[in-house]
């Protein structure tokens, strides 16, 4: 149903919050961008209020930072800090997972499979689509599953959309099959094998960014100062080995630093 401007403008915080947590999530405004007010109240068709009221609620959420006298920037993910989301996700994963291999409809799995199955036979895979699929696909996971808990934990410290505000650490030709065996095992109420599939999927990420860590920190580097942008800058000046995959770039920081013998 399409919602009208009126509409738009009497929903207020609740509805600017969600549309402003999205288009940061999406990355539709980059990483490290100064969030310019009069612009999202105009794009939003609402006033200032509702927007400086939604962006407090970001900020407490650490998906935006405030900087006193200059004003709201999106926040930009640091190495650790992401290890530290990944590491979170893959507890918070098992929980959800648990929870959810019984209860889920088979309308709900079908719907879960519908996310991917544009991505199965093309070559190559729109990442940004992808990107949409995957984050849908996991907040999904979490909206279904009946732990409270685990929900208002995800949501009051965002972290899976903090988890994304990297873009996808890995290329989707990896993670498509990944996304599916969890998706197969929900078809069969395998709790064991979904359980299995769901930790390699998120273990995998956080074991590419644990390593990033040590070879930071190996180099004299604090990867909770380095932020992912600034990888590409880092790994040229340290001659590290960065592999980037090409239709990743305009939306994502995909990296591996490669331990060198010779530092």
């Amino acid at each position: 149903m399409t919602t009208s401007l009126s509409n738009q403008k009497s929903t207020g915080t609740t509805e600017v919050y969600s549309r402003l947590r999205d288009m940061i999530v999406m990355r539709v405004i980059p990483s490290g961008s100064k969030i310019k007010q009069e612009h999202i109240a105009e794009m939003l068709n609402t006033s200032r209020t509702p927007v400086v009221n939604a962006l407090h609620k970001l900020e407490s959420g650490g998906l935006v930072d405030y900087i006193p006298n200059q004003g709201f920037y999106v926040h930009k993910v640091t190495v650790k800090e992401l290890l530290d989301l990944f590491s979170f996700r893959l507890a918070l994963d098992a929980i959800v997972i648990e929870d959810l291999v019984h209860t889920l409809t088979d309308a709900q799995i079908d719907e879960l499979y519908g996310l991917f199955e544009p991505f199965m036979h093309a070559d190559p895979i729109d990442a940004t689509a992808y990107h949409l699929a995957d984050m849908r696909f996991h907040s999904s996971l979490i909206e279904w599953c009946d732990n409270e808990l685990a929900r208002r934990v995800n949501d009051t410290f965002n972290i899976l959309n903090r988890s994304y505000l990297a873009g996808l650490i890995r290329p989707p030709e990896d993670t498509l099959g990944e996304h599916l065996a969890i998706i197969d095992a929900f078809r069969k109420r395998d709790l064991a094998t979904a359980k299995n599939a769901a930790a390699y999927h998120v273990d995998c990420t956080r074991q590419m960014l644990a390593a990033t860590v040590s070879n930071l920190r190996s180099l004299g580097a604090n990867p909770a100062d380095i932020h992912l942008d600034d990888l590409h800058v880092l790994g040229k000046s340290l001659n590290i080995t960065q592999t980037f995959n090409p239709s990743l770039l305009r939306n994502t920081q995909t990296f591996m630093l490669n331990d060198h013998g010779d530092r």
